[in-house]
């Protein structure tokens, strides 16, 4: 694994008073705010993970760094029952959304490539002997008959 570190160095920061950031790991926004620190620059960092968002703004000799902040509090996941049958409040809508995109954008496409690169994929993810439940399979013909 890549920590971060191999992206941003310190010349990248010469002359640079602060640095705004909006990265979605935590392997760059540690690299990131270490070089704030080692640089003597500030640091306002927008981060997201899921649909928590962040903010922390780092002054040098004035403020905590980015890493000595507030940590948050664990990720709530909504039951999958609320968001398949009535997600009524806004993190359970945000929840429907990103796992319908994930679904339409991410795994719709990678299905239809594996199925068209791999001859043994209809017999190994859609046969009636896999290990799948008929109702996910039938799910999983549909996405790549639609997507081909």
């Amino acid at each position: 694994g890549d920590d971060g570190k191999r992206r941003y160095d310190a010349t990248l920061l010469e002359g640079v008073d602060a640095i705004v950031s909006c990265v979605d790991s935590l392997s760059d926004r540690r690299a990131l705010d270490e070089l704030s620190v080692r640089n003597r620059c500030a640091l306002l960092d927008a981060g997201c993970d899921g649909d928590a968002v962040s903010c922390h703004v780092a002054v040098p000799h004035r403020t905590m760094p980015w890493s000595h902040g507030p940590r948050d509090r664990p990720e709530w996941e909504p039951p999958s029952c609320v968001l398949g049958n009535f997600p009524h409040a806004w993190v359970h809508a945000s929840r429907w959304a990103k796992d319908l995109f994930q679904d339409l954008f991410v795994q719709a496409p990678a299905d239809v490539n594996a199925y068209l690169r791999d001859s043994t994929y209809a017999k190994t993810h859609l046969d009636v002997s896999s290990s799948k439940d008929l109702g996910s399979r039938l799910r999983d013909l549909r996405r790549i008959h639609a997507g081909l």
